[in-house]
């Protein structure tokens, strides 16, 4: 990098010593200032590529440093963490080995006593199977198979026990030569530790070194774009002073012409000083071929880019000379109306007449423009307001049928309410029926049975009336659940009458503005035909031109003076006749026009209000039938209610009757019978005011219908009177046709006679001296709109000129941004594709700890001795997962990076979609008021442009869109690997606390194992004392809940240690 800016220097420097030399030399001639633009060109294109390319090596080298740091930070941190690791595990083996060497001296000690006791046990046995029995208890650290050898040494002789106790000795003598070889180890690998970190240690000096490097080519990446600035800012410098040379040029082509010589002369010297800058360039070719090529693409596309604007130069000026050509013909035939003018004397007060009137239609048209606008804008205002009431109408009908739906679900239930309502008194019947057989069945088993019987009888009698009780309760219930659904019928039938009302209103305003259009287009009709009369007035002023040449000479020889004199006083009375005429025809066009547009106007709202008419009819009809529906339903519920109410009354009639004969028989129940008798009045009062709502309630609708009905007939009799009216109507409207074709008729008359009289008016020349004057002044207005339109047509294309490099330049920008933005969005893909092959990688690995994990837990049941390895291979196993854990926050991180990114790339193109087409609005706003019909090929060309934009920028986001579903799925993997990281750390707790403290258990009992655990929960260095807070809880039998409080207050003095920098 250093080196390549070194050359890029050197060669500025060399171009910017050669420039000088040119610019001494400009004022040479016009093949050397062709030779200087040319270089100059050159120069601009390599000094505006130059600081994009510098940009894009130091976008690389920033992305090489941020790799660097990133990789250098990552790195650092696994070393800090193995260092921490091994360290760990090293304190871990240390403590197992003094453990190790503690029991080992332990065992040799008991051993010594033995070999002791055994040496003396002729003089003390007893007192040897008492020391053997007090060791054998306090020693529970051999194995199973040395008790049973002792065992059978203390029943075998004492010479077979010495011969066992030395092979004892010698094995644990070779024990101990084992440890003190791992303890070897062991220091042999601390050693080895201890040079991977100090090899660490370097490698993190280098990393930081090279950090620093790249810093400082940072740097001087910096201070080259700060040349690079400097030299655009005297490249500006220069192109101004190219500009004043060139003003200064037209002005010394004379005396250059002298000092060609001079400057071929000058021009070889510098020639050989560009061979000798060429030699010298051939030796720095090898570090600069690449960046010729790119420059020589970029020169070639931009030499593309500069024939295509050459082309549309010439386009244009091919355009700007048509139009000269243009301006050629209607210069000729100026002159050929010059010729003719005085044979338009004559006809050039009806001209200045027609042009006031052409003057005022004009007028009268841009009040009309204006008008169309605004009501353009209108239109598209309440076009999006229809849009919107639309989809409120479709949310609404919607809506409306979900409620049609449920209206038929509650009617549907209210039917079957209404069938259990009326199995439900069927069984009260019934059961009514069974109290009646019963109460038969008491009064002949009271004569026959004891008191006893006629008790449970009695318990009997009272359950069933308890019984039908609670049906009745239930009865009730269905009644208000029955008016609930009939009152949330009704609120719909409004809301539904409220949504027909706002769609009758929207459907007015809408036919309102389509009469606005109708009139509007009506208007611009009217318009075109004024026009179109125009140009046939203009034509038969010419025809009459025409006829007045070949008339003159006729009337100069033959008529007289006093033929003249006739004449004139007959060619005033016939303007006068014709005046008259002319202002009634008029009169009666216009009445004609007038009725007609009325009677139009009159004929489509008669149509609209039929059609009305005929949709509020069948709504009513509508609503008729519906009514009488709900109006026979309520029919059939009255009469079942009135039945089922006629049938219980029958009933209760009955019971009462039965239940006074009871009374008499029965003095004990009289009281209970009474209160039942009450209470079914109570109901029978109850159902009788319910039934007498319900008439109400029929007597409301009945006076709806009625009023309904008064509505439909006074509705009919409307639309009767209205086709009465559209009759008269289309009567009178066949009268005015008739009248109207008399009128045309007459027209055509007095156009003929106006024929006759425009010939007789033609041999007038009295009013040619009046006319010449006027005449003179239309050419000077002529040749003055001549100018004006001159001037216009320079400015036109001036501004067009400006305004499509204007375009030209704005489109450029947007393709170089939306390449930029692929760019950004394939490297955003390579990205995320990275990733999804780190996360495969990290769910690998995954998978390999879960094995590891099952293997483990496998031989831990296995080997209960080897519980030390074990503990060592799960450490290593929680670093491991715990390093996943970080390279799966990294991911994550790198996610919402991709995700940001994304979010910016869619804000940068809703901004350019939007800055785009406002741009291109006003570039048309700028040049709509030129009348010139190449402005309409470059706007179709830009929409063209804008399109395919557009087109990109879809591509853009969807391939965002695909890039946030990759985003997304790979964040849904590191939850589920995050998961299943937590499992697995569940698991390997739990495997902990079974490994560790295993052989513990087994060995020690319950106080000693709760005791040691204590201890190394309170002296140790806190890294495992979730898990010794596990254990405890499990020792200790804790609740779920309390051990969930202990692990959340350990978890919580973890947190501060770790920000105290205490583990």
């Amino acid at each position: 990098m250093h080196n390549e800016n070194n050359v890029n220097s050197i060669n500025l420097g060399i171009i910017s010593i050669f420039y000088r030399k040119k610019l001494s030399h400009l004022a040479v001639g016009s093949p050397f200032n062709k030779m200087f633009k040319k270089f100059k060109d050159k120069l601009a294109e390599e000094v505006k590529s130059s600081p994009q390319r510098i940009q894009q090596f130091a976008q690389a080298a920033q992305n090489v440093l941020v790799e660097t740091q990133d990789k250098a930070l990552r790195r650092i941190s696994e070393l800090k963490e193995q260092c921490s690791l091994e360290q760990s595990a090293k304190a871990h083996l240390e403590k197992a080995l003094r453990v190790e060497l503690d029991e080992k001296s332990m065992k040799i000690d008991a051993l010594s006593t033995q070999i002791s006791l055994i040496q003396n046990k002729n003089i003390h046995e007893k007192d040897f199977q008492n020391s053997n029995e007090n060791i054998n208890n306090q020693v529970q650290l051999i194995t199973l198979n040395d008790e049973h050898e002792s065992e059978e040494n203390l029943q075998s002789p004492t010479a077979t026990e010495t011969v066992v106790l030395n092979n004892k000795i010698e094995k644990l003598e070779q024990l101990l030569s084992k440890y003190k070889e791992s303890l070897k180890l062991s220091k042999e690998k601390n050693s080895q530790l201890s040079t991977d970190i100090q090899k660490l240690a370097l490698e993190i000096e280098s990393v930081s070194k090279e950090n620093d490097k790249l810093k400082s080519e940072c740097e001087r990446v910096s201070e080259d774009k700060k040349l690079i600035k400097e030299l655009l800012e005297k490249n500006e410098v220069l192109e101004n002073t190219n500009k004043a040379l060139e003003f200064s040029k037209n002005k010394e082509i004379a005396i250059t012409a002298s000092s060609l010589k001079i400057a071929e002369q000058e021009i070889s010297s510098l020639q050989k000083n560009i061979e000798d800058l060429k030699k010298r360039e051939e030796e720095y070719a090898i570090s600069l071929a690449e960046n010729k090529l790119s420059i020589h693409k970029e020169l070639e596309d931009k030499e593309a880019e500069i024939k295509s604007l050459k082309e549309s130069v010439s386009i244009s000026q091919t355009e700007h000379n048509e139009l000269n050509k243009i301006i050629n013909e209607s210069k000729n035939k100026i002159v050929e109306l010059e010729n003719e003018r005085s044979a338009m004397l004559k006809d050039l007060t009806e001209v200045n007449s027609l042009r006031t009137k052409i003057h005022e239609i004009s007028l009268d048209n841009n009040v009309l423009l204006e008008q169309i606008k605004t009501f353009d804008n209108n239109k598209g205002r309440l076009d999006e307001e229809y849009k919107c009431l639309e989809l409120q109408l479709k949310q609404e009908t919607a809506e409306k049928l979900a409620m049609i739906d449920r209206n038929v679900y509650l009617e549907s239930r209210n039917t079957q309410l209404t069938e259990e309502n009326i199995k439900k008194s069927t069984h009260i019947n019934s059961l009514e029926a069974q109290l009646l057989e019963l109460n038969a069945k008491i009064e002949s088993i009271q004569a026959h049975k004891s008191d006893g019987e006629t008790a449970e009888l009695k318990i009997k009698c009272n359950n069933l009336e308890s019984e039908i009780q609670e049906e009745r309760v239930e009865l009730v219930k269905l009644q208000t659940e029955i008016e609930k659904l009939l009152y949330h019928h009704e609120t719909l039938q409004n809301q539904n009458l409220e949504l027909n009302i706002a769609l009758d209103l929207l459907k007015t305003e809408n036919d309102t503005l389509q009469q606005k259009l109708s009139k509007m287009n009506e208007m611009n009709t009217c318009f075109n035909e004024c026009k179109l009369k125009l140009t046939e007035i203009r034509k038969m002023i010419n025809i009459a031109s025409k006829d007045s040449k070949s008339l003159r000479d006729q009337i100069l020889s033959e008529l007289l003076p006093k033929v003249r004199e006739a004449i004139i006083k007959q060619n005033s009375l016939i303007q006068e006749e014709l005046e008259t005429s002319k202002a009634e025809f008029h009169d009666r066009n216009n009445t004609l026009n007038v009725t007609n547009s009325e009677l139009k106007f009159k004929h489509d709202q008669f149509i609209k209000d039929m059609e009305l008419l005929e949709e509020e009819n069948k709504r009513l009809k509508v609503n008729l039938q519906e009514k009488d529906s709900d109006y026979s339903k309520l029919l059939e519920m009255k009469n079942l209610i009135s039945a089922e109410q006629e049938q219980r009354i029958g009933n209760l009639d009955k019971n009462c009757e039965k239940l006074s004969e009871d009374n008499k028989k029965l003095l004990e129940v009289v009281g209970l019978s009474e209160t039942n008798i009450n209470n079914l009045k109570k109901e029978l009062n109850m159902i009788q005011s319910k039934n007498n709502s319900n008439l109400e309630q029929l007597t409301i609708l009945m006076d709806e219908k009625r009023q309904l009905l008064e509505k439909t007939i006074v509705q009919d009799k409307s639309i009767k009177d209205i086709l009465n009216d559209l009759k008269s109507s289309k009567a009178d409207y066949n009268n005015l046709l008739q009248s109207s074709t008399e009128i045309k008729n007459s027209n055509l008359k007095l156009e003929r006679e106006w024929n006759e009289l425009s010939n007789q008016y033609n041999n007038l020349e009295i009013e040619r001296s009046t006319l010449a004057a006027e005449i003179e002044k239309l050419k000077e207005e002529l040749i003055t709109e001549k100018k004006s339109l001159k001037l216009l047509l320079d400015k036109s294309l001036q501004s067009q000129t400006t305004q499509t490099d204007k375009n030209d330049n704005i489109l450029t920008e947007k393709i170089c941004k939306c390449d930029e933005l692929k760019g950004d969005n394939k490297r955003l893909c390579s990205d995320i594709d990275g990733l999804q092959i780190y996360l495969s990688k990290i769910s690998k690995e995954n998978s390999d700890l879960n094995d590891k994990l099952r293997e483990i837990i496998a031989t831990s049941d296995n080997l209960p001795d080897k519980s030390d390895n074990f503990i060592n291979d799960m450490d290593i196993l929680k670093t491991e997962i715990r390093v996943g854990k970080d390279k799966i926050d990294d991911l994550l991180r790198e996610n919402s990076l991709l995700i940001e990114e994304n979010l910016e790339l869619k804000d940068q193109i809703q901004s350019q979609l939007n800055t785009e087409p406002s741009k291109v609005m006003k570039s048309i706003q700028l040049t709509s008021n030129t009348p010139i019909i190449n402005m309409n090929e470059k706007y179709d060309k830009l929409l063209q442009r804008k399109q395919d934009l557009e087109s990109r920028i879809t591509e853009l986001e969807q391939m965002n869109n695909s890039l946030n579903k990759n985003v997304d799925h790979n964040q849904e993997k590191c939850e589920k690997l995050k998961t299943s990281n937590e499992k697995l750390q569940r698991k390997l707790d739990e495997a902990l606390v079974s490994l560790r403290h295993l052989h513990s258990l087994e060995e020690n009992t319950e106080l000693e194992y709760l005791r040691n655990i204590l201890y190394e929960y309170l002296t140790g260095a806190g890294t495992h004392s979730l898990t010794l807070a596990k254990v405890l809880s499990a020792v200790v039998k804790f609740d779920n809940k309390q051990t969930e409080q202990v692990l959340q207050k350990e978890k919580e003095r973890q947190g501060l240690l770790r920000q105290l920098g205490l583990l």
